[in-house]
């Protein structure tokens, strides 16, 4: 099959990385998968991928013939419509009207979800939240999410040991995610570092973010270290360097991917009982791992929790990192992919 994903930029996010991923798994399948962008580079993409820039996709779309065309967000569905194929999809990654920097255009993303395009989602708890809401009757299907377990894996053991017998060493915790995005809820992650400091416990707080610190939230607590815009394999170090990730998500979060590469890279990470979270634990089988959501208090006390006693979760490590092999590699999901469009070309 001739694949052709719309992107409104390629610049580094993890909504973005998922698609790349999933368009390079495709093109190692044997189809022909090309990525089509208005804006940005693609430089910070760690494997070989087709990417195109055009300001027209409608266009683009009918000089290459693609015998699909994907939508990725909810400005490039109309595109995708408009678009000469056999088959169009929107491959949905989250919800866009649940963040509250879109309130105002709000209505205008329920009425892109809701044009006659078959959706694929990244996992199950995003159909019946875009049922519910949007009241589509077109097909929807899971497909689960890209995680790419070769490049996020444990370091060698020996590291780890050394790592740990640093006397006097503080706990490294690391949260991911951008904070002027509500929906990350990274303020509650850094009030909770706050208050186990203020327990006497020494933390040393790395944050990873697209965009530069602020002055807000630098106010908040010390930031030992602060990561912008980083490569794919920087990341990987900065999950193997620390002891805990913590991934605070509120509800608007899609599938949350520093959650799953913590895991993927050995590393203990707390997360969110959000919709997505709750679905990917329960088939990584590590409840234990989430928090309620916007409970600073309850977050710090989980995270006492794994500090004092490490060897708690090196079997909800050991599960995860199996299911993450057989769930969600890129392969799979790409897989999975294929063998949807394929059904819903033949239904068409």
């Amino acid at each position: 099959m001739k694949i052709c994903f719309l992107l409104e930029s390629c610049e580094l996010s993890g909504g973005v990385r998922v698609v790349f991923d999933l368009a390079n798994a495709l093109r190692q399948q044997g189809h022909d998968a090309l990525i089509v962008s208005r804006r940005g580079s693609a430089n910070w993409y760690p494997h070989p991928l087709t990417l195109c820039q055009a300001d027209d996709f409608v266009q683009f779309c009918a000089e290459h013939q693609p015998d699909i065309v994907v939508a990725t967000f909810w400005t490039t569905i109309a595109p995708a419509m408009h678009c000469l194929a056999k088959l169009r999809l929107h491959f949905c990654q989250g919800c866009e009207w649940e963040c509250p920097e879109y309130a105002e255009i709000r209505q205008r993303i329920i009425d892109a979800y809701r044009m006659p395009i078959p959706k694929i989602t990244v996992g199950p708890w995003l159909e019946q939240k875009i049922r519910d809401t949007c009241g589509t009757d077109q097909p929807i299907a899971s497909i689960g999410q890209c995680v790419d377990t070769r490049l996020f894996s444990p370091g060698r053991p020996w590291q780890r040991l050394l790592k740990r017998m640093q006397p006097g060493r503080p706990t490294q915790v690391l949260v991911p995610g951008l904070f002027q995005a509500s929906v990350k809820g990274i303020r509650y992650a850094l009030a909770a570092v706050a208050q186990l400091r203020q327990q006497g416990r020494a933390i040393h707080l790395v944050r990873v973010s697209a965009m530069p610190l602020t002055d807000e939230e630098a106010a908040l607590t010390q930031i030992d270290a602060y990561h912008c815009a980083i490569s794919a394999q920087a990341m990987r170090r900065s999950y193997r360097a620390a002891d805990l990730v913590i991934v605070p998500s509120l509800e608007g979060e899609g599938f949350g991917l520093p959650f799953t590469e913590a895991l993927a890279c050995g590393i203990p990470a707390i997360a969110t009982e959000i919709s997505s979270f709750r679905s990917i634990a329960a088939r990584l089988e590590i409840p234990d791992f989430l928090v309620p959501p916007a409970d600073s208090a309850l977050l710090a006390d989980k995270m006492a929790e794994l500090i004092d006693h490490p060897a708690l979760a090196q079997s909800g490590l050991r599960r995860a990192r199996q299911h993450l092999g057989q769930i969600y590699t890129a392969d799979a999901v790409a897989r999975r992919f294929a063998e949807v469009a394929s059904q819903l070309a033949h239904h068409d």
